[in-house]
């Protein structure tokens, strides 16, 4: 199997650690950012298969970068992640095709599941969406 390359992006420091740790222990590749604009320089240099982000961070927002990423013809699966109630923006994001939200907290076998769903391939192509 070859390894994913997953962008992980929170301003929460010890969210991001504790996150990127359990996923290089599932045998992803993890690169991590603590700002949007961060994660849109490691793009620009890096093909990642999944981007994973916390909406409410300072400066750029989650459902920006993802908007940005699209702008810049980056169409990887876009997993946004909330501790909020779900917004018009993300709702605008999961209808412009952002892969899924998970609200926080949430188990690590669900991202896990998450990840192995958005490296299968869209929603649309999978039975039973």
């Amino acid at each position: 199997m070859t390894t994913a390359n997953i962008l992980l992006v929170d301003d929460d420091r010890s969210l991001l650690t504790t996150l990127a740790e359990n996923l290089k222990l599932e045998g992803y590749t993890v690169a991590e950012a603590e700002s949007a604009e961060r994660a849109i320089e490691l793009a620009a240099g890096t093909e990642f298969h999944v981007v994973i982000t916390d909406i409410r961070m300072k400066g750029m927002d989650g459902v920006e970068l993802f908007h940005s990423l699209r702008g810049m013809g980056m169409h990887m699966p876009v997993v946004l992640m909330t501790g909020f109630a779900i917004e018009a923006a993300v709702e605008g994001a999961v209808a412009s095709g952002a892969f899924a939200v998970l609200v926080k907290p949430f188990d690590i076998a669900l991202l896990l599941k998450t990840i192995a769903d958005a490296l299968r391939g869209p929603p649309s192509a999978r039975p039973g969406r």
